[in-house]
């Protein structure tokens, strides 16, 4: 038995479930523990010291505490928190000369990073050799694959405040989608999307507020729509984003249209590279329902292959073996 001691910020959030309390949780043969404090006690019934995004000083007073007693360090990043853009609530933090001397530090004393994305393997590598990728992957564990493709007529867009400018960006084009196919509607799951959906008519939209992610996922299947969007603006930002938004879009039996990005260029995600482009796309998409099936098979075969976390805890499973061993 391996036992992984965790200080994670946000037990119960999207990164918990995606990268730490939801993965380690289902590997046999490791125990993992939410710990409280950073101090020998703690650190005695432990293997592995896993920290989850360590931006705080009181990370590298843990990591430092975990070094003096030989315990070896494993940290997760899921995000560029060196290009956090401007529109991002987040900004004044991570902008902050202490977060990014923070974020470099513990980068520099960890044994190993795993990170969710190439770009982020690069940008992390800079600071740690031992930089690993682990994509985020589908729950097969909880929620295995359904023939669950939808005809239903409802493009749906999940999100936080952090895409203000996302949406702002392609604004024109969603909103000329909108009265082009009255037929259709818009469902938005989440906060600050009013740029959009305050545009609408109430006939056509449908809105749910932040949930809880269990509920979330329960919610896409219920709604089961037949297009899930994903309007990013580009920048280095969103270039590291790991697409979990097409994971759940096609795990709820939608087809993802998604910029033409490095991590979005996945079987059966339709990539725009223009607001033109992504118009035009959405309007084929809705006239199309084999169109749409072909995308949906293509995407939910790559996921069945490649991106199950049944499959994909293998390799945190062997990381940790040598993490252990070292």
């Amino acid at each position: 038995m391996i036992r992984v001691g965790a200080v994670i910020s946000t037990p119960q959030g999207a990164c918990s479930y995606y990268r730490s309390v939801g993965p380690f949780s289902k590997i046999k043969g490791v125990s993992f523990e939410l710990l409280e404090k950073g101090n020998w006690v703690n650190y005695s019934s432990i293997d592995v010291l896993y920290l989850e995004r360590p931006v705080l000083p009181a990370f590298i007073e843990g990591m430092r505490m975990a070094k003096n007693f030989n315990i070896p360090i494993w940290i997760d990043f899921d995000d560029d928190l060196f290009n956090v853009p401007k529109y991002n609530p987040a900004f004044n933090f991570y902008n902050k000369g202490e977060t990014i001397q923070t974020v470099v530090q513990a980068a520099q004393m960890a044994d190993v990073i795993t990170v969710t994305t190439p770009a982020l393997v690069n940008l992390f590598g800079r600071y740690n050799k031992n930089t690993i990728m682990i994509p985020n992957a589908w729950n097969d564990y909880n929620f295995p694959l359904q023939d669950n493709f939808s005809n239903k007529k409802i493009i749906n867009w999940r999100g936080s405040a952090t895409h203000r400018n996302d949406l702002l960006e392609h604004k024109e084009a969603l909103l000329n989608a909108v009265n082009k196919k009255q037929d259709w509607k818009w469902s938005f799951i989440g906060k600050e999307h009013w740029m959009i959906s305050d545009f609408i008519p109430d006939n056509q939209r449908l809105t749910f507020d932040e949930m809880d992610i269990i509920q979330f996922f329960n919610t896409m299947w219920s709604l089961n729509p037949g297009i899930q969007i994903v309007p990013l603006k580009v920048n280095t930002f969103n270039e590291s984003k790991s697409n979990i938004a097409w994971l759940e879009g096609s795990t709820s039996g939608a087809v993802t249209i998604a910029p033409k990005m490095e991590q979005w260029e996945r079987p059966g995600i339709v990539n725009y590279s223009s607001n033109e482009e992504l118009e035009s796309l959405l309007f084929e998409l809705q006239m199309n329902d084999k169109y749409r099936k072909s995308c949906w098979k293509s995407s939910i075969a790559y996921i069945q292959e490649h991106l199950l976390l049944s499959k994909i805890n293998k390799i945190r499973y062997e990381l940790l073996q040598a993490i252990v061993k070292h």
